[in-house]
């Protein structure tokens, strides 16, 4: 079931931890043939395996610790190893900047723009920044098309005035009939967050071409 399970994943290009449910159940099934294997064994050669076993499990975690926990100061050169091995360490970065930002943004609106605004994000990742660091800054809860948060929908009543974040202008364009770039997003590291490595810019939107009913029809994605 598992060798088929990763054929069809591998086929799909499906994502490498699709399968960690998995891993428990294939650990725990080789860990009871292993014992029964051993006890099969001179004790003299159980001693060795075992101990053989431990000094690997026990490298295999220093190196696995070295190269995937955050410890390393940012842009350190152990940090850019970390980044280089797993290229997950720069999406760490920028997340409360984006919802200080926004929230810049929203306090530089003319009163009757703030009464009304909302916070549209393309990635669910600039959404989660939103709603995690921007309640310090007292921002709307973001809507976004991606994943569940479109199920959330895009609030009662609707914006009026949407600070967009994460999307390229012609993806604005084509929803609103305004734009205009407010601001750029940045850190103080100069590390560039490959999530939006080329939607760095925030923008004010006005006037949505549909209805907000039938726009929200057509804007649920994945990723």
């Amino acid at each position: 079931m598992y060798v088929l399970t990763l054929a069809f994943l591998m086929a799909a290009r499906g994502r490498d931890y699709y399968l960690a449910p998995a891993y428990p159940m294939m650990l725990a099934a080789g860990a009871a043939w292993s014992e029964s294997w051993l006890r099969s064994l001179p004790t003299q050669r159980q001693t060795r395996i075992l101990r053989a076993a431990w000094i690997t499990l026990g490298i295999n975690g220093l190196v696995i610790a070295a190269l995937i926990l955050p410890f390393a100061p940012v842009n350190s050169a152990w940090w850019r190893v970390q980044e280089a091995t797993s290229h997950q360490f720069n999406l760490q970065i920028g997340w409360p900047e984006l919802a200080a930002t926004v929230a810049r943004i929203r306090d530089s609106l003319p009163a009757a723009d703030r009464a009304a605004v909302g916070v549209m994000a393309a990635d669910e990742g600039e959404a989660g920044a939103v709603n995690l660091y921007g309640r310090a800054y007292g921002l709307p809860r973001a809507i976004s098309g991606m994943n569940s948060n479109w199920l959330r929908g895009y609030g009662d009543p609707p914006p009026q005035t949407v600070i967009a974040v994460g999307f390229k202008p012609e993806e604005l364009n084509r929803i609103f009939a305004s734009c205009q770039v407010a601001a750029g997003l940045s850190n103080p590291y100069g590390v560039v967050n490959d999530i939006f490595r080329d939607r760095d810019k925030v923008y004010v939107c006005r006037n949505i071409r549909l209805p907000w009913p039938e726009f929200w029809k057509h804007f649920q994605y994945y990723g």
